[in-house]
């Protein structure tokens, strides 16, 4: 919405692990990757697992080619795009009422859009929230994050907010529990504040460590070094 910022991709993964005693380290591991501008990218978590499972049985690149002209074949022009001040209007259950000379009707039901896709043989139904704002991605979960902290869990809050570095180190703990916490620790203040998923990385590792140039970075690591 801010033109003067570059642009900004948001990335979902999906990592699959089948276990197989005649390969090296007892398993085959594979991984498939979605990135998008629009910042609802859990609506291809389902395309992402049906791709996912196809390219385990048949190994053929080609399930890549279709996952990726299926996402972009999608037409996204039905999509109501609200704009900052509805959406804000939308969270605070405005319906219906008058507001700068006309009518806003941001009604319950219509917080989510449906689109369909079709992968293969199989027809795929995603909803989009559409009060979510550009700072929040992947369903974030902040119970989740006072759960693990309990009352750490305001540190958290004001190290984000006063734009302070926060580092999350989940060793023995999966990318996607460390991953989650970083997403839940941007939602404890955007909305209303703005911009903050540009400075968080809900997974960093050695081969990469850009992250460290960030200012305020809020960044997600498994490994302890």
């Amino acid at each position: 919405e801010n033109s003067s910022n570059p642009p900004f991709f948001y990335c979902i993964n999906l990592v699959r692990k089948k276990d197989d005693a005649l390969v090296r380290r007892g398993a085959v591991v594979k991984a498939m990757a979605v990135c998008s501008q629009y910042n609802f990218i859990e609506m291809f978590r389902p395309l992402l697992i049906i791709a996912l499972d196809q390219f385990y049985r048949s190994n053929d690149e080609n399930v890549l080619k279709e996952l990726y002209d299926t996402i972009n074949a999608a037409d996204f022009s039905t999509l109501p795009r609200p704009n900052a001040w509805e959406r804000k209007l939308m969270r605070r259950g405005v319906v219906g009422k008058p507001f700068g000379g006309k009518a806003l009707e941001h009604m319950p039901q219509k917080w989510q859009h449906t689109l369909f896709f079709t992968l293969g043989k199989q027809n795929v139904q995603t909803q989009v929230r559409l009060d979510s704002s550009p700072d929040e991605t992947l369903l974030p979960n902040v119970k989740g994050l006072f759960l693990v902290f309990g009352a750490g869990a305001m540190r958290i809050y004001n190290a984000v907010l006063t734009g302070r570095k926060v580092l999350f180190v989940g060793y023995n703990h999966s990318a996607g529990e460390v991953g989650a916490l970083v997403l839940a620790a941007c939602a404890m203040v955007a909305p209303p504040f703005e911009g903050i998923v540009r400075r968080t990385f809900p997974y960093a590792n050695l081969g990469d460590l850009s992250f460290l140039d960030t200012p305020g970075y809020i960044a997600g690591v498994t490994n302890p070094v």
